[in-house]
C-alpha cells in the first residue's frame, strides 16, 4: 500500500509531461487537447477542452489525496483560464448567477459513491471584472464536509462555460491548499460575514449581480487609505442589485445582526444622485440591504431598512446601518445571500466597507426594521 504524503497541498499540478495529460480527461463527448503549436502556445501546461456541445462537458481528473481531507478543513483553490471559439477570443460574465450563453466556467468537486455521482459542489469561480484576450483567475474557498470524506472518490471538474466555447486552463496554476490566516475571503460567525467587503484586493471576487448590470472597481473609498470600492453599473431597474452568498450556518435562530455599508449614488452620466431617505416607493427611494434566501427552486426576500435617518448627501458617501433577528424561517433556507438594491434604474451604486456582524450586547435600543420583499 502506498502511504499518502499529507501536506498543505491537497493537489498541485505543475508537472505536465510532454505528450501526456497527467490524469486529466475529457467529460461527455468533448475533446481534450494539449496546445503545442507556436501560434497557440502561451504556457507549456495549457489544456483545452474542445468540442463542448453541452455546457456541463469539460475536463476532469480524479483527486489522488482525498484521504488527507478532514471534516472542517478549509482549502483555497486557484487557477487561470481563458476562453476561445472558432471565431476567436470569447468573453463571459463572472457576475451573473443564472446559467446562459454568458456564463463563465466554474470548478467543482464531484463526489462518487460506487459507480455513480453523489454530489456536485462548486468550489471556485472566475474572478471579475473579466479581461478579454488574457488569462483570468479562478478563485474559491471551500470547507470539507462529511459527504466529501465519505466518498469513495472525488473528481475535480472544470465546465459550465456555454456550449461550443473552448475552455483553456493553465494546469500549472491549479492549486488546492490548506487555507491560512492570510487566505483572502475567510470569514467566521463571530466576525464579518461579507467577503471582499471593500475590494481592496483589486478585484470583485465573491460578488455577483441580481438582475442586470455589471461590476466595475471605482478608485478610492470612504477612507483616505481606501484604494477601491465596488460599483454596480449599467443598471436598468430598481431591483437590480449587488449580491453575495454568505455562510448560512452562522444564521442561528435568535441571533442578531448588524448590516452596515457606506454608499454613494451617481447617475450613469456621472452626476450626483440624491435619494429621499423618507421615500418608501417611487424613483427617489434610497438603497436597502437585505437577504435573498433560497431553498430548492423557491426564493424569499427580506428587506433590512436603514436606521440612519439623516438627509442623503448627494455626491458623497452615506451610511447605511440596519438590524435583523434570525427567525426559524431564515435559518431553514439552504442558501442565503446579501443584496443591495431598490435604487432607481440608470443610477450607479457605489459600495464600500460593507459588513454583516453579530451583536452580542443589549440590542433593545436598536431598531429592528425589516419587511418581506419581492424581487
Amino acid at each position: 500500500m502506498v502511504q499518502l504524503l499529507c501536506d498543505e497541498h491537497l493537489e498541485i499540478w505543475n508537472d505536465l509531461e510532454k505528450g501526456t495529460y497527467n490524469g486529466w480527461s475529457a467529460s461527455g463527448d468533448s475533446v481534450l487537447k494539449r496546445l503545442t503549436t507556436s501560434a497557440e502556445l502561451q504556457s507549456p501546461w495549457e489544456l483545452s477542452s474542445m468540442n463542448r456541445l453541452e455546457w456541463y462537458w469539460g475536463m476532469t481528473k480524479k483527486l489522488d489525496k482525498i484521504g488527507c481531507m478532514k471534516i472542517g478543513n478549509i482549502y483555497e483553490i486557484n487557477a487561470k483560464m481563458r476562453l476561445v471559439t472558432t471565431d476567436g477570443v470569447e468573453t463571459c460574465d463572472p457576475f451573473q448567477i443564472h446559467l446562459d450563453k454568458r456564463s463563465c466556467p466554474t470548478i467543482s468537486l464531484i463526489t462518487i459513491g460506487g459507480d455513480r455521482p453523489l454530489g456536485n459542489i462548486e468550489i471556485a469561480t472566475v474572478v471579475g471584472p473579466y479581461k478579454n484576450d488574457d488569462w483570468n483567475g479562478m478563485y474559491g474557498i471551500f470547507k470539507v464536509t462529511e459527504e466529501m470524506v465519505s466518498a469513495q472518490s472525488i473528481q475535480i471538474h472544470i465546465s459550465k462555460a456555454w456550449k461550443n466555447v473552448d475552455i483553456i486552463v493553465d494546469i500549472s496554476t491549479i492549486t488546492i491548499k490548506l487555507a491560512t490566516p492570510e487566505t483572502y475571503g475567510l470569514t467566521s460567525c463571530s466576525t464579518n460575514l461579507i467577503k471582499n467587503w471593500g475590494a481592496e484586493i483589486g478585484d470583485a471576487r465573491f460578488w455577483k449581480i441580481v438582475g442586470s448590470g455589471s461590476i466595475q472597481l471605482s478608485r478610492g473609498g470612504v477612507q483616505p487609505s481606501s484604494k477601491w470600492s465596488i460599483r454596480h453599473v449599467d443598471r436598468t431597474r430598481s431591483s437590480d442589485g449587488l449580491f453575495q452568498f454568505i455562510d448560512q450556518s452562522c444564521l442561528t435562530v435568535g441571533s442578531f445582526w448588524q448590516i452596515q455599508a457606506i454608499i454613494k449614488l451617481v447617475s450613469a452620466r456621472g452626476e450626483a444622485f440624491q435619494c429621499d431617505i423618507n421615500a418608501s416607493t417611487g424613483e427617489y427611494t434610497c438603497p436597502i440591504i437585505g437577504l435573498m434566501m433560497m431553498k430548492g427552486n423557491s426564493r424569499n426576500y427580506l428587506h433590512v431598512h436603514n436606521s440612519v435617518k439623516l438627509a442623503w448627501k448627494d455626491g458623497a458617501y452615506n451610511e447605511f446601518r440596519g438590524y435583523l433577528e434570525v427567525d426559524q424561517q431564515i435559518a431553514s433556507f439552504d442558501k442565503v445571500g446579501v443584496f443591495v438594491q431598490r435604487v432607481k434604474g440608470d443610477v450607479d451604486v457605489i459600495v464600500d466597507s460593507i459588513s454583516m456582524i453579530p451583536l452580542t450586547d443589549d440590542i433593545s435600543s436598536r431598531p429592528l426594521s425589516t419587511s418581506v420583499g419581492q424581487y
